[in-house]
């Protein structure tokens, strides 16, 4: 029988460049979760074009809540993790289609899985943040959950497995300049 798998992202009006992250988990996840902050630029119906589940939520400053938000409603047995402006690399596409890699960890007793992040601005692809290890896909077992309110962690798994496998983070850097004020401003609220 193959595992199933629930691919989980948050976002707020992403409809520049959601839907080349909706295209590359076309034909490889059994559902798409989508805790979105009441998108007004299109990002909702470009959700349900590829048949999202959407869920309503307030980041108020939490990434971590959303996350465990996002998780909390997926329904099959396994979660890939994935930001609107991410896309999977093909062999981790493959691997993920044809469920080869979440066979190997059943069969080897891995729940989570440690991938590399490729951090691309501009078209340039940023060496020095190279590899950037991220745990992207886990078993949802109701233990695995995330914390912190930005550069959220993921903790509850027992045995993860450290893949050579790539998720592509691509922006400009307009949108970094702006991720980057969003941080600072949660930062200087906290006190």
């Amino acid at each position: 029988m193959a595992h199933t798998l629930s691919a989980c992202i948050i976002c707020m009006n992403e409809a520049g460049w959601i839907r080349n992250m909706l295209e590359c988990l076309k034909n490889s996840v059994d559902e798409i979760i989508a805790v979105d902050e009441y998108s007004t630029d299109g990002t909702r119906e470009i959700l349900q074009e590829y048949g999202a589940k959407i869920i309503d939520g307030r980041l108020n400053n939490d990434w971590g809540s959303l996350r465990n938000i996002s998780i909390s409603n997926a329904t099959m047995e396994w979660i890939l993790i994935i930001d609107p402006d991410e896309m999977m690399e093909p062999l981790l596409h493959k691997v993920l289609k044809t469920r080869e890699l979440l066979d190997y960890c059943e069969d080897t007793g891995f729940d989570a899985v440690v991938m590399k992040r490729k951090n691309i601005i501009n078209e340039v692809f940023q060496h020095y943040t190279y590899p950037d290890l991220t745990i992207r896909l886990f078993k949802n077992n109701g233990n695995i959950l995330f914390s912190g309110l930005m550069h959220e962690q993921v903790s509850g798994y027992v045995n993860r497995f450290e893949s050579n496998y790539h998720i592509i983070h691509k922006k400009t850097s307009a949108q970094q300049t702006k991720q980057s004020k969003r941080y600072q401003e949660i930062i200087n609220n906290r006190g």
